[in-house]
């Protein structure tokens, strides 16, 4: 049997994203998910980069930070994604632009990949 032990919110601040470093150096951790919305998102992909032996999943996001997208039904006056406390049954989320800010998400998140990936000849 094979343990995992994943850690969220890589991405998030610089502190998280050395904590998921420094726990998977040490041996406890063994995956973490990518928030891509976030404002340590590239300090995140730089560390990624030195730990080619950590493996990083997909965080998809719609309750913290800003949206890639212009979705106006997932964001409250400010321009930030509604915290999950606000969020209620009755709110209106348009589905198109949940698939739409999923979609961003997750080409930004496969971007990363590509640029590193080398070509299979």
């Amino acid at each position: 049997m094979k343990l995992i032990i994943n850690a969220d919110d890589f991405g998030l601040t610089r502190g998280i994203n050395y904590g998921i470093i420094d726990a998977h150096h040490l041996g406890v951790l063994t995956s973490t998910t990518l928030m891509v919305t976030m404002p340590a998102f590239e300090h995140a992909v730089d560390l990624a980069k030195q730990t080619p032996t950590l493996a990083i999943g997909l965080h998809l996001n719609l309750t913290l930070g800003k949206p890639l997208t212009n979705g106006s039904s997932l964001v409250d006056s400010n321009g930030e994604m509604i915290k999950p406390k606000y969020i209620t049954p009755e709110y209106p989320y348009e589905e198109v632009e949940i698939y739409e800010e999923f979609r961003a998400q997750y080409n930004r998140f496969f971007c990363i990949h590509e640029k590193e990936a080398k070509p299979s000849r």
